[in-house]
């Protein structure tokens, strides 16, 4: 089976998964969890595998956006995936499943100007790679939470309206707690992440890394205030929901923004 192939197997599989799912907001009949699960399972795995071909050279891993954006889509599912064992956040899959179907032919489809690779890939830079990555991806679905939060708050209002979304979703305290929990996990991650770029990336101006670094601390500070804020001051509701959605943006312009201007814009080489 080709590359292009595989990923239009699992851009389907994706998308009848959050077919599924707005169908049981809608209040009628999806996929039962197992099978729901089964074709996830599927479709994460095969993304996993066409995202390791993709960034495959003789040079070392391609980490050019196109890339990166997939592998981080693929992430954010097997997170939520796994984490739907334990916590009712299938739903989430409403949002992710299209984001990475189109990540995923973005990839394939439509490759950057340029490899961008790592040369010299030692424990040190990977470690800090993981880590960023790792970390986006968990303040991804936090941002998506916040999302769901939100418009959860807003049909509350309308209860008359919205009876099938607000029976179909987890209690407010639930969906409150899960995004907390994915706050801290992201937000101790981002700061191992920047401690070992810290240690281990070098001539960081020279790199065109340094926006990339002001902007994770500017999001690193955000998320740390909205998590001490809500420790010591019980934060929550439209504030949770404004900072996180305001930190997980810092973040998208710091990496992404930055990489999009200078792998598809400045086409100047990137490490990171």
């Amino acid at each position: 089976m080709s590359t292009l192939l595989a990923a239009i197997v699992v851009s389907i599989l994706y998308c009848s998964v959050a077919v599924s799912q707005l169908c049981t907001l809608n209040g009628k009949n999806g996929f039962a969890p197992k099978t729901l699960n089964i074709i996830l399972g599927i479709a994460i795995a095969t993304h996993f595998i066409i995202c390791s071909y993709e960034m495959r050279t003789g040079n070392g891993p391609d980490i050019s956006i196109d890339n990166i954006s997939s592998l981080v889509a693929a992430l954010i599912s097997l997170m939520v995936l796994l984490n739907s064992f334990k916590q009712p956040v299938l739903n989430l899959f409403i949002g992710i499943a299209p984001i990475a179907s189109l990540a995923l032919l973005w990839s394939v489809l439509i490759s950057s100007p340029h490899q961008v690779t790592v040369n010299e890939l030692n424990p040190g830079l990977a470690t800090h790679i993981i880590l960023s990555i790792t970390s986006y991806a968990f303040f991804s679905i936090a941002a998506l939470q916040a999302i769901l939060l939100m418009v959860l708050n807003n049909k509350l209002k309308q209860r008359h309206n919205s009876w099938n979304l607000i029976k179909a979703l987890p209690p407010l305290q639930t969906m409150e707690h899960l995004l907390f929990n994915m706050l801290w996990t992201g937000f101790i991650l981002l700061s191992g992440a920047m401690t070992a770029g810290l240690i281990f990336v070098d001539n960081l101006f020279e790199q065109h890394l340094a926006h990339k670094t002001f902007l994770s601390i500017a999001a690193w500070i955000v998320f740390g205030t909205l998590l001490l804020g809500h420790q010591f001051k019980g934060w929550r509701g439209k504030k949770a929901i404004r900072w996180t959605l305001g930190g997980w943006a810092l973040l998208l312009f710091g990496y992404f923004g930055s990489k999009a201007v200078i792998e598809l814009i400045l086409q100047l080489p990137s490490n990171s």
